[in-house]
């Protein structure tokens, strides 16, 4: 139940992002996927626009790009011990080796940083949740340590990290032609009560 609330809530955020973006009314806007696809923009904006959306307990995030190859957006809060269990089965230590989590808050809190930032790549490249790797997590890797904030850019991929509060982590990931970060418009929009 908890799961369809926040898939529904990120489509009504997608909405108004992709309103916002493109200075039209949410309503006309209407976004398709689910079940294991991901959602993007049908009708009631200029294509290409990207989309992303991500939840994580009680957070729900969604970004929207104009003429964007891909966009991948992930939100994480505390759970280090279920990205440790992830990195260990598939072999990704390669990925995450300088930043084994000691037993302390800050390594736990890097791990979670990094793996915002795989979950940010994959959906904007389209690859799996599981894939041995994935295009623009290598371009990005190493280009910025985990748990510090800020923006870069690195063979035709942006990334910009950033936390929402003391535990949680926000990761946006695109893929373009520039050679300049975007400009990004951080918005919060309160839900209707229905939602």
């Amino acid at each position: 139940m908890l799961r369809r609330a926040q898939s529904r809530a990120g489509q009504w955020l997608a909405q108004q992002a992709g309103a916002a973006l493109a200075g039209v009314e949410a309503e006309t806007i209407v976004i398709a996927g689910g079940g294991g696809e991901p959602p993007r923009f049908t009708t009631g904006l200029p294509a290409p626009t990207a989309l992303s959306i991500s939840h994580s307990g009680g957070t729900v995030v969604a970004a929207a790009a104009f003429g964007a190859r891909g966009i991948g957006l992930d939100v994480q809060g505390p759970r280090p011990r279920a990205a440790e269990t992830v990195v260990g089965q598939r072999g990704w230590q390669r990925f995450f080796q300088a930043y084994t989590p000691p037993a302390s808050p800050a390594g736990a809190d890097r791990v979670i940083a990094r793996w915002t930032l795989w979950e940010a790549a994959v959906k904007c490249d389209g690859s799996p949740l599981l894939a041995a790797t994935t295009p623009a997590f290598e371009a990005l890797l190493g280009q910025r340590v985990p748990g510090t904030e800020g923006s870069w850019r690195s063979q035709r991929y942006w990334a910009l990290s950033r936390r929402l509060d003391d535990v949680v982590w926000l990761a946006l990931i695109g893929h373009d032609d520039s050679d300049a970060l975007p400009e990004v418009e951080w918005r919060e929009f309160t839900l209707p009560a229905a939602y």
